[in-house]
């Protein structure tokens, strides 16, 4: 039986391509849908994703929010903090630079 499905192997049932959801967030956020790339991330972040835990916490950074002139979403500095700090402790370097230029 092929389980392969254009060309790629189907996913374990259950299982989170978290590249994929990411890439899919980042467009997202390019269009401005901030709470469409939180859902796709917030399950990235919970398989481990050091990238989707430091694009969420942008989609929470006040400073982020603005600098991009999103309206009609609550920032949510110690969320933003919070991802961000566990983006770092996975390798990602410019999140501690997000976290301080947050104090």
């Amino acid at each position: 039986m092929d389980v392969r499905q254009r060309g790629r192997a189907q996913e374990p049932f259950g299982s989170v391509n978290t590249e994929r959801l990411v890439s899919r967030a980042e467009s997202l956020v390019r269009q401005g849908d901030i709470s469409g790339a939180r859902l796709l991330l917030e399950p990235a972040v919970d398989a481990g994703s050091a990238q989707a835990a430091f694009l969420l916490a942008q989609t929470y950074d006040r400073a982020v929010l603005a600098s991009r002139r999103v309206r009609g979403i609550a920032g949510d500095d110690a969320k933003a903090r919070l991802l961000y700090a566990r983006a770092y402790q996975s390798g990602i370097v410019q999140a501690r630079e997000r976290v301080d230029a947050m104090r």
